[in-house]
């Protein structure tokens, strides 16, 4: 994503973002929200659930479901989600003492930083940015499990995830939002799985308790193509090459990630 924003987007910790950051982009500067579809399933049921992406942060799915933005690369899986977290912690921190903020990490392990140095509370959001559920764990411990899975994605009570060394505790309304280049949930962990939406509801109520477990604690949205407009990746271009630079300069001249 604009990694001008990003580079800039740090106080007294390096995983720490303040919610009003001016280098964040506003949700409103997004391209196509209403188009990338948030996915799970009922899990009493099987029923499909799907809403458009705005409706997890404007009726309050956050409190329910944690997010996994999940695509192609080159699209602003990553500077949305950090908007998303920004919108969330100024609505659940509105009555707090300090400035709201929110959580930005690059693996699990990181969290435990995050213990220590005292950012870990109810109401403050977490981005665990291009973290794949399924990847290599640090250490010894092999493959993140799905047992593992359900005590990460919970949002709605406090829980404990496993990292290197000792458990992270995780607050009571504490929502994460995830991004991944895995283009299913199935690419996201290999337990989960494969063409899950195009299954029959009488085919999802046959998972195991595991796997009904993820679906219940998450939603998956799917991203595409690029929700950062042409006009904005212009005018960055501009700023940071001048009023000369190319026409025919690649949209990959801006530096970003998913």
């Amino acid at each position: 994503m604009l990694a001008v924003k990003k580079a800039s987007m740090q106080t007294t910790s390096s995983y720490q973002v303040m919610a009003n950051d001016p280098k964040l982009l506003a949700l409103e500067e997004f391209d196509d929200l209403y188009d990338v579809v948030c996915e799970t399933f009922i899990v009493l049921t099987g029923e499909h659930l799907k809403f458009p992406l705005p409706h997890y942060w404007e009726r309050g799915y956050y409190r329910e479901y944690s997010l996994v933005i999940n695509g192609e690369s080159d699209c602003g899986k990553t500077q949305v989600a950090l908007s998303i977290a920004a919108w969330i912690a100024q609505k659940q921190q509105e009555k707090m003492n300090y400035q709201p903020y929110f959580i930005k990490v690059g693996t699990v392990d990181s969290l435990r930083d995050c213990v220590s140095q005292g950012l870990m509370r109810a109401n403050v959001p977490i981005v665990l940015d291009e973290v794949k559920l399924g990847a290599p764990r640090g250490g010894s411990q092999g493959t993140a499990t799905l047992e593992d899975g359900k005590r990460l994605l919970e949002s709605a009570s406090s829980s404990n995830v496993g990292a290197r060394h000792h458990d992270v505790p995780l607050h009571e309304d504490q929502p994460k939002i995830f991004t991944s280049n895995a283009m299913s949930p199935n690419g996201w962990h290999r337990d989960l799985p494969i063409d899950v939406f195009e299954q029959t509801p009488q085919q999802r109520l046959q998972y195991c308790a595991d796997v009904k477990a993820i679906f219940k604690r998450a939603v998956f949205a799917n991203v595409r193509s690029s929700l950062i407009s042409a006009d904005l990746r212009r005018s960055y271009r501009e700023a940071r090459f001048g009023n000369g630079a190319s026409s025919s300069s690649s949209s990959s001249a801006l530096p970003h990630r998913g």
